[in-house]
């Protein structure tokens, strides 16, 4: 691919910098208050695994190195809050039980200033889990879809360029497309086998230019999509989607025209738990976010791994969700590819 530079080339300027460093004694970098172990510089192995004891830990990890303007906060036990609140795109998603604090949320909270909000109705997250959590503020509605049009609303009050409708069924969908609709001036509502009304409601408030269907007919049947268009006022409309979810994201990411991007994100396919916080720190990347099997890796999933040349692939959650052996085929993937 053009204006990359060759990888083999960079890993053997890197293993000679860190050999010249180890010969020295007590090697100094630029600032003087700090000093660099050499012994722990390692060359990455290309697939990193960010994962913690349970969905929470997971999340929690996952959201270490997302920088924000908001945390967000949602139910870990359904997967639509959580993903609208990724499809912002203005931060993090931890997730908490509707009425306990997990210790691993509260620990990750505990390190960051930004306002806190709720993601959804007081079914979703208590009360009591807002003030303990000093969540500042609630984002949410009577049901999944009025909580995706309020984010929507809260976070583009002047309207978006670009819609993404998932259906509010089914996780994958929604999974796939949030990372997409947090890059820019884009949102992401829910649907169902018919409009709701919040959703048409939201699409009459942010006059999209373009409506990008996630999921085959299916998912989101066609009168459906035609009665989005309508509500947007006309928008341009595009379906995006494949014979499976695997397919589906793997267009997705074609879509998005993810070229340059170094890192992949990859989740399971199977279950939410694990996977509901990857799409906020995929989008925090440029990354496109790819599902899989926990045992397999879909072959859709593997060319688009091979037709972006990605680097790097950070797989969310433990060997529950995505196993080893997928793993090390992955990482066996991108060391062809840099060959």
């Amino acid at each position: 691919m053009q204006g990359r530079p060759p990888r083999r080339a960079g890993l053997l300027l890197f293993v000679l910098a860190v050999g010249l460093l180890a010969a020295c004694d007590g090697v100094w970098f630029p600032h003087d208050d700090v000093a660099y172990d050499i012994d722990a510089l390692t060359v990455p192995s290309g697939v990193d695994r960010e994962a913690g004891a349970d969905r929470f830990a997971t999340a929690a990890a996952l959201a270490s190195g997302v920088a924000a303007e908001r945390v967000w906060v949602a139910t870990g036990r359904d997967f639509a809050d959580a993903l609208t609140a990724a499809a912002a795109g203005d931060g993090p998603v931890l997730l908490s039980e509707p009425d306990g604090v997990p210790e691993a949320t509260e620990d990750a909270l505990a390190g960051r200033d930004e306002p806190r909000v709720a993601v959804g109705g007081e079914d979703a997250l208590s009360d009591s889990v807002a003030e303990a959590l000093d969540l500042t503020d609630r984002a949410g509605g009577a049901d999944r879809y009025e909580t995706a049009a309020a984010i929507a609303g809260e976070t583009h009050p002047d309207g978006a360029d670009v819609v993404y409708l998932a259906t509010g069924d089914e996780f994958a969908d929604a999974l796939s497309a949030a990372p997409t609709a947090a890059d820019g001036e884009a949102r992401m509502l829910l649907a169902g086998h018919t409009l709701p009304a919040a959703t048409a409601e939201a699409l009459e408030t942010l006059e999209p230019d373009d409506l990008v269907a996630v999921g085959g007919p299916a998912a989101l049947p066609d009168e459906v999509v035609d009665e989005a268009v309508e509500a947007a006022g006309g928008a341009l409309v595009e379906r995006v989607a494949g014979a499976d979810r695997y397919e589906t994201a793997a267009q997705v990411s074609t879509h998005r025209d993810l070229t340059e991007a170094r890192t992949a994100y990859l989740a399971t396919g199977e279950d939410f738990p694990d996977a509901l916080a990857a799409a906020p720190a995929a989008a925090s990347e440029g990354a496109p976010l790819l599902l899989t099997r926990r045992d397999e890796l879909p072959e859709a999933t593997r060319a688009e791994l091979e037709r972006l040349e990605v680097e790097r692939v950070v797989v969310a959650g433990g060997t529950a969700a995505v196993g080893e052996g997928v793993a090390e085929e992955v990482r066996a993937l991108l060391d062809t590819a840099a060959d």
